[in-house]
């Protein structure tokens, strides 16, 4: 009897996947777990390699409208920024660095094209002056000078509000400019002006007053130019100095006279000054005690050859304003030291 041999079988590896075991007809679990994990890999490298297609596709997309627009933009951005800068630059032309107010020539140039815009409307200028305020520069120093004058603008801007322009037109001289504005209006501006200065002002140095003399012009039919209206405005200011100060003035055709007489009077003063014609004379100061002298006080003199022996208070007053006060009282000093000397011997 022949005996036969069983010989095991074992299916190929590539037919792995297809073995079933005795009475199945589905792919052993495992291998289907391996399929669905395969799958899924191929699927999530087929998701990313079309995203970074779509990705570059956008990305080139905005480069390129990125590159075309960039000379654009550009151009943009400059013209912004010199628009900017013409701002400024024009800003800083037209306006003064220490008060912020518009400046002479932004005034001067409102100032015109008000008078060239008016039919029947009035047009008021005010032209202040503070009074004395080189006495403030002299003795506290110019930075609070400099603070002092932000102030008066400052106060200057809250009383014009949007009735007019308020502007710095030099040192320490201030304009308004009032269009439709009449001589009513304009003096109780200037009153309102004057009222808001006289405030106190409460600096580390200490207090400080601020006082400023007003002149106001109206505009009429003889008024050319700004340039005229300006002059009357400070005629009539520096009557309100002549008169007492810390007062304001409107304009008359008599101070027109009085300014050039009082030019005059100025140019004269300066020859004597120079020629050193001013003399000085001596009031003994006595004492009530025992009727002794005890000094004298000395007086300057001015004999002008064609009018005679000059008040005192007039071209004492002229000299202030000039500056010849300066020269005027060294000459003084220096004649009263040689009588002094002269006295002793």
């Amino acid at each position: 009897m022949t005996r036969r041999r069983s010989v095991a079988s074992t299916p190929a590896p590539a037919d792995a996947m297809h073995s079933r075991r005795k009475g199945e007809h589905l792919p052993r679990r495992r291998e289907l777990t391996w399929l669905r994990s395969r799958l899924a890999s191929w699927l999530a490298l087929a998701g990313i390699l079309l995203g970074l297609a779509m990705l570059r596709t956008v990305v080139n997309g905005y480069l390129s409208a990125i590159l075309v627009s960039m000379p654009t933009l550009a151009l943009v951005a400059a013209h912004r920024g010199d628009a900017r800068e013409r701002a400024e630059l024009e800003r800083r032309a037209n306006h003064d660095p220490l008060t912020g107010l518009p400046n002479r020539t932004l005034f001067t140039e409102r100032l015109d094209r008000a008078l060239a815009d008016r039919v029947d409307d009035e047009l008021a200028l005010l032209f202040l002056d503070l009074d004395d305020f080189k006495t403030v520069n002299d003795s506290l120093g110019h930075l609070v000078g400099d603070r002092l004058l932000g102030l008066v603008a400052t106060r200057l801007r809250d009383c014009t509000g949007e009735l007019g322009l308020a502007a710095r037109h030099s040192g320490d001289e201030f304009a308004i400019l009032l269009p439709g504005c009449g001589e009513v209006q304009a003096a109780e501006l200037a009153q309102q002006v004057l009222d808001a200065l006289a405030r106190p002002v409460m600096l580390r140095e200490g207090e400080v007053l601020v006082r400023g003399s007003i002149g106001i012009a109206i505009s009429d039919a003889t008024v050319r130019n700004g340039s005229e209206m300006l002059a009357r405005a400070d005629m009539a200011m520096y009557r309100a100095k002549a008169d007492g100060k810390n007062r304001y003035e409107l304009y008359e055709p008599a101070h027109r006279a009085a300014v050039l007489a009082r030019h005059q009077l100025r140019v004269e003063l300066q020859q004597a000054v120079d020629t050193g014609v001013l003399s000085v004379e001596y009031q003994p100061i006595v004492s009530l005690r025992d009727q002794a002298v005890i000094g004298a006080e000395a007086l300057v003199r001015w004999r002008h050859p064609r009018r005679g022996t000059i008040d005192p208070e007039e071209f004492i007053t002229v000299a202030e304003q000039s500056g010849l006060i300066v020269p005027l009282g060294l000459q003084v000093i220096e004649e009263s030291c040689r009588r002094l000397a002269a006295w002793d011997r």
